[in-house]
C-alpha cells in the first residue's frame, strides 16, 4: 500500500510545484482520491512541518510485511533472529540512523517518517546490516525516490560470514578501591562477544592473545561497559593489565591491547577486630571463672587480604608489629598470670604489612582457687530419737569471693534432709534432719555430710554424726479385767509382755505373748495395783502402764 502525508487537495489538477508532484502513481492519487487502486492506501498527516507524502508500493515490499497506516512506517521480516544494527549506509557512505531504521526480534521497521525526501529524479539507496544471533549478517536494502518520500523497494539478503573482529570502542579506565588490594576496570567494545583479561607485575613481558584468553573471561554486549573488578592484589605494586576480546563469530582481536598501568596505593588500615572472645576455665567452674590459670579461648576469625597474626595478653596497651608473641595461628588457648582476683584477656591482630589494632577484642574472667569454707554447727546433744525430726538445723559457708554458691547440699547416710534452703555465703543455710526408724538393739549413727561448690568449681565439705535411739516398744494401753480375765491392747512390734502385781509385789506374774490372761488364777486381788510391759525382738521393754484391778 501506499501511505500518503499531504495538503487536503481532492479533485484539484496536478501541481508540478508541490512537494508531492512528479509521479504517475501519485498524480493519480492526488487527482482521483475517489479512485483507489488496490495497492495503494492514502493518508493525510496533518501533523508534518511541512505536510509531505509517504508513498508506498505494497507489491514492491517482502512478503509478510505490514504498514502502519497512522504512521506510514513498515515491519519486514527477516527470517532469522538478529541482535541489532552493526551499521547502516546511504548510497555507500557511512548513515548515523537517528530512529529510522529500528531491530527487534527477527523484524525490522522502517520509521519512513524520518526519512528525509531525495532530490528530484535522485533514488537513495539504504543499506542496513543487522546483526544474526549466533554470527553473521542480514542485509536489508531500501531503495527511496522523490514524491515526496517513495519507498521503492526493500530487498533483505544474508549477509556474509562475520570476519570482523570486535573493537574497543573506548578506552579501559581504572579506579584502585581504597582497601588497595583492589581494583576496577571499565572496559567496551562495539559488538556482542567475550571480553579476556591477565594482570601481570609491571616489569613482566607483555602477553600474547593467547595468553590473557587462559586468563579470565567475561560476557560483554555491543556498546555496554563492564566494570572488571579484581582481588588479591599487593598493596604498594605496579601491575598492568591486558585485555583482548572476541566476538559471538569468534573473531578474536587481532593484539592485545597495550598494558593498562595499576598502582595500588599503601595499606595502612589494621584488620577489623574480633566479633567475639570467649574464656572458659576449668570444667565445674562458671562462664566467667576459673580456678585454674590454663585457659581455653575462642575467638572469631579475622582476614585481611596480606594474612594476619595474634597476640594474646593481659595488657590493654596494643603490641608494636615487632614485638615478639606474634603467631599466624589463631590462638585457642592462653594462660593467665598468677593471683586470685578479676582477669582480663585482650586479643590484638596485625596484617602482615604491619598495621596493629589500637584495642584488641577483651574478655574477662575472674581466677578463684580458694576454697570456700564451713562454719562449725551447733551440736547434736542426745541424738534423734527414733523416726524423729529435728527442725531448724542449719550451717554456713563462706567463701572470699562472696557471692552465692554455685551448689550447696546436706545429704543424710539414714533417714533424710527436708526444707533445706540455701543461703549466700556468709548466710545461714537451714535443713531439717528426719531420722530413721532405729528398730535394731542399741542406737545407731547417722552421718550428715554438708558440701558446697563456688563458682569457680572450688569444692569444700565436712561432716557430722548424730545419734539415733533405739525404738522402745509403745507403753500397753486398754487394760481390762472381766473376772477373772485380763486384757490389753496388743503393741506393735512386742514380742512379749510381762505383768507384775505392785500391791503383792509379786513379779511375772504372767509373761507371755498373749494379750490377756488370767487373773483370778494369778492371785489377783480387787483393788490390787497391776504394771504391764512389752518387749520387743531386741529386748528392749516398753515403759509400764498401771491398772488397778476392780
Amino acid at each position: 500500500g501506499t501511505a500518503l502525508g499531504m495538503s487536503p487537495r481532492a479533485n484539484a489538477a496536478p501541481d508540478p510545484t508541490t512537494p508531492w508532484s512528479g509521479s504517475a502513481l501519485l498524480d493519480q492519487v492526488a487527482q482521483r482520491p475517489s479512485f483507489i487502486p488496490s495497492h495503494v492506501i492514502a493518508k493525510i498527516d496533518n501533523t508534518a512541518l511541512p505536510t509531505r507524502l509517504i508513498a508506498i508500493d505494497k507489491t514492491a515490499l517482502p512478503a509478510g510485511s505490514t504498514i502502519n497506516a497512522a504512521t506510514g512506517a513498515i515491519t519486514t521480516p527477516l527470517g532469522v533472529t538478529v541482535t541489532g544494527i552493526a551499521g547502516v549506509t546511504k548510497n555507500l557512505a557511512v548513515f548515523a540512523n537517528a530512529g529510522q531504521f529500528a531491530v527487534s526480534g527477527s523484524n525490522l521497521t522502517i520509521n519512513t517518517s524520518l526519512i528525509a525526501q531525495p532530490a528530484v529524479g535522485v533514488t537513495d539507496s539504504y543499506v542496513v546490516t543487522a546483526n544474526n544471533l549466533g554470527g553473521g549478517t542480514t542485509l536489508i536494502t531500501i531503495s527511496v525516490s522523490h514524491g515526496s518520500v517513495k519507498i521503492d523497494s526493500i530487498v533483505v539478503s544474508a549477509g556474509g560470514a562475520d570476519v570482523t573482529p570486535p573493537t574497543t570502542t573506548a578506552a579501559p579506565s581504572i579506579s584502585v578501591a581504597a582497601g588497595n588490594t583492589t581494583a576496577s576496570v571499565t572496559q567496551t567494545i562495539n559488538e556482542t562477544g567475550t571480553g579476556y583479561y591477565l594482570v601481570l607485575a609491571a616489569a613482566a613481558a607483555a602477553p600474547t592473545v593467547a595468553a590473557v584468553k587462559a586468563g579470565t573471561s567475561f560476557a560483554m554486549t555491543a556498546a555496554t561497559p563492564v566494570v572488571v573488578s579484581l582481588t588479591g592484589l599487593t598493596a604498594s605494586t605496579a601491575y598492568k593489565y591486558y585485555f583482548v576480546a572476541k566476538d559471538t563469530a569468534n573473531n578474536d582481536q587481532v593484539a592485545v591491547s597495550a598494558g593498562l598501568a595499576i598502582t595500588t596505593t599503601a595499606d595502612v588500615t589494621p584488620p577489623a577486630t574480633p566479633a567475639t572472645l570467649t574464656l572458659t576455665g576449668n570444667a565445674g567452674a562458671l562462664a566467667g571463672f576459673t580456678n585454674t590459670t590454663a585457659l581455653t579461648l575462642a575467638v572469631a576469625a579475622v582476614t585481611d587480604p596480606s594474612g594476619v597474626s595474634w597476640f594474646v595478653s593481659e595488657s590493654s596497651s596494643a603490641p608494636a608489629a615487632g614485638d615478639g608473641g606474634w603467631s599466624s595461628t589463631q590462638p585457642t588457648s592462653f594462660t593467665l598470670s598468677a593471683g586470685d582476683g578479676a582477669k582480663s584477656v585482650y586479643v590484638y591482630v596485625k596484617d602482615n604489612v604491619g598495621n596493629v589494632q589500637a584495642t584488641g577484642k577483651t574478655a574477662a574472667i575472674a581466677l578463684d582457687t580458694a576454697l570456700p569454707t564451713i562454719a562449725a554447727r551447733a551440736g547434736w546433744g542426745a541424738g534423734a530419737a527414733s523416726g524423729a525430726t529435728i527442725a531448724g538445723r542449719s550451717v554456713t559457708f563462706n567463701d572470699t569471693a562472696g557471692g552465692t554458691a554455685k551448689t550447696v547440699a546436706v545429704t543424710a547416710s539414714s533417714g533424710s534432709i527436708a526444707n533445706l534452703v540455701a543461703g549466700a555465703f556468709g548466710a545461714a543455710t537451714t535443713f531439717d534432719f528426719v531420722a530413721p526408724a532405729n528398730n535394731s538393739a542399741a542406737a545407731i549413727s547417722v552421718t550428715i555430710t554438708y558440701s558446697v561448690t563456688d563458682k569457680s568449681g572450688n569444692v569444700s565439705s565436712t561432716t557430722d554424726t548424730v545419734s539415733v535411739a533405739a525404738a522402745v516398744p509403745a507403753t500397753p494401753t486398754g487394760m481390762l479385767i472381766v473376772w477373772p480375765n485380763m486384757s490389753w491392747n496388743a503393741v506393735a512390734g512386742a514380742v512379749s509382755y510381762t505383768v507384775e502385781n505392785v500391791t503383792t509385789g509379786e513379779p511375772n506374774i504372767y509373761t507371755g505373748a498373749a494379750t490377756s490372761f488370767n487373773a483370778g488364777l494369778a492371785g489377783v486381788g480387787s483393788g490390787d495395783t497391776l504394771s504391764i510391759t512389752a518387749t520387743n525382738a531386741f529386748g528392749i521393754t516398753s515403759a509400764a502402764a498401771t491398772y488397778v484391778a476392780p
